[in-house]
């Protein structure tokens, strides 16, 4: 077998064994044909590897994902296109993946009361991993501490910065040298108004 077959044998082993995983029958007959066919041909090496592949990325996507057990409950109406929104930026390969509006909280961790959502624009934050076009998903209810990425609200505009509290004032940092710290005065209307708990990217 040359590499390209190779590559697209693990590709076919790979995904279909993930596709089994979320009880697709037409995957599981595919996968079993899959196997018979590298145990006659000695492939079961390749096999193994493709398997052993698939577990390492699912591992991966689980890791990406909130922790299971700091989920929060709320009752707050959020409209089904917000919903779908912050869905779309969960796609997942995982069987226990979570994909209805009413599942939505579970998935990330946050009440319904809770959450706070914000459309990413500029640069401001791209040495934190946050760029023009992101979703964060906040927890309002969270008390911010220094060194946590907030949500500020400054004057009626939302900014997206580090948080930190020093001599008693608070400062907000960028994570981009070409923006200067915003230093918040008595006189200002701020508030903060969510601790950023999800980064979420379109691919």
């Amino acid at each position: 077998m040359d590499i390209g077959d190779e590559v697209n044998f693990l590709n076919e082993v790979r995904k279909n064994y993930m596709l089994s995983l979320k009880g697709l029958k037409y995957a599981e007959i595919e996968l079993e044909r899959l196997q018979i066919h590298a145990t006659a041909k000695g492939l079961g090496e390749i096999f193994d590897k493709a398997i052993e592949t698939a577990e390492s990325d699912l591992d991966l996507a689980n890791s990406m994902m909130p922790d299971i057990r700091s989920l929060n409950h709320g009752i707050k109406d959020l409209s089904s296109e917000m919903r779908l929104s912050i869905l779309a930026y969960f796609p997942s390969p995982t069987e226990n993946y979570k994909s209805t509006n009413e599942d939505l909280f579970d998935s990330i961790g946050i009440a319904e009361t809770d959450l706070v959502v914000c459309d990413v624009v500029g640069d401001s934050m791209i040495g934190a991993g946050i760029k023009s076009s992101d979703l964060l998903l906040a927890n309002s209810f969270e008390v911010p501490e220094s060194g946590k990425i907030v949500i500020a609200e400054i004057e009626g505009k939302l900014f997206v910065k580090r948080y930190a509290v020093i001599g008693g004032v608070v400062h907000l940092f960028s994570e981009n040298p070409n923006y200067e710290p915003i230093i918040i005065n008595s006189e200002q209307k701020f508030r903060i108004k969510g601790v950023v708990k999800h980064i979420l990217s379109k691919i």
